[in-house]
């Protein structure tokens, strides 16, 4: 017999778990569970599984003495436990509910991958801007902070629901409040004007610039104008190079449209509304 068939076989280094059931007890109901997939996720539940519940309580976690979560209802913590036994063969598509349920049992036991799931289903969800910041304030979802400012300062404050008024706050209220206010007030400046450099020494030759002049002032009324005034949502004017470059300036020589599109991307009144988006941003981050 040769070696390799007589020596004893050893565990697998990456697939070596101590299997062994544990019991929770959540409201009226119990759950057992395989207590080895809680170990390798969640720091939170290895402070209270460890080896065979080295606990003040003799045999808790025992289907007679289940181990008690406070706080926790028995059909959020099932909804938690739907995440950790999915299957990867089945789609599910979990509610709403579910993935705050989710998430918040996540948060609460230290479970990185848990939280990452739900964080990244609900951003794919419908949620108002006011409820998405209420879920990032109360889980400390920092990485939302930028998409939720933006959004807010596209809401319309006034027409807030009193659960959406209450899930910003009066802090987090007013500050969307002054930015919003300096980004409209800052468009209206640029939607009453029609940019055109003062400066025309680095212009490139053109033995027409008035028809160019004429060319470049009538498409920017006609369909520039009118989006700079109208919703920051539908036009946000960090388009606004990339959009006029691809309107028809058919009485423009090509070289002078080249030249007012790449003056017009580093012309500073166009570059302002994303400056003062990145202020919303930092100033709601601060009053976290």
């Amino acid at each position: 017999m040769s070696e390799t068939a007589s020596s004893a076989p050893t565990p697998h280094p990456d697939f070596c778990y101590s299997v062994y059931p544990v019991t929770f007890q959540a409201e009226d109901k119990t759950f057992t569970i395989d207590a080895s997939r809680l170990l390798r996720i969640s720091e939170g539940f290895a402070t209270i599984l460890d080896g065979h519940f080295k606990s003040s309580i003799p045999n808790e976690g025992s289907a007679a003495i289940p181990i008690v979560l406070p706080d926790t209802t028995a059909s959020s913590f099932a909804n938690f436990l739907k995440w950790l036994y999915l299957d990867p063969l089945t789609t599910v598509q979990m509610t709403q509910t579910q993935l705050i349920d989710i998430l918040a049992i996540s948060h609460r036991w230290v479970i990185p991958l848990g939280i990452d799931y739900a964080v990244a289903k609900l951003a794919e969800l419908p949620l108002s801007p006011a409820f998405q910041f209420h879920l990032l304030r109360r889980y400390d979802i920092e990485v939302w902070i930028p998409r939720v400012t933006r959004a807010l300062l596209l809401t319309d404050l006034d027409d807030l629901t009193a659960p959406d008024a209450t899930f910003l706050g009066i802090s987090i209220f007013y500050t969307i409040q002054r930015y919003r206010e300096k980004i409209i007030f800052h468009r209206m400046r640029l939607g009453r004007r029609i940019p055109y450099p003062d400066d025309r020494s680095n212009a490139p030759f053109c033995p027409n610039h008035s028809q160019c002049y004429k060319d470049w002032h009538e498409t920017w009324i006609t369909h520039v104008q009118i989006r700079i005034l109208g919703s920051p949502r539908a036009f946000p004017l960090s388009q606004c190079a990339q959009f006029v470059d691809s309107l028809s300036h058919t009485r423009m020589a090509a070289d002078c449209k080249e030249h007012l599109v790449s003056w017009l991307s580093t012309l500073p009144v166009v570059l302002r509304e994303e400056e003062l988006v990145l202020e919303a941003v930092d100033a709601v981050q601060a009053l976290l």
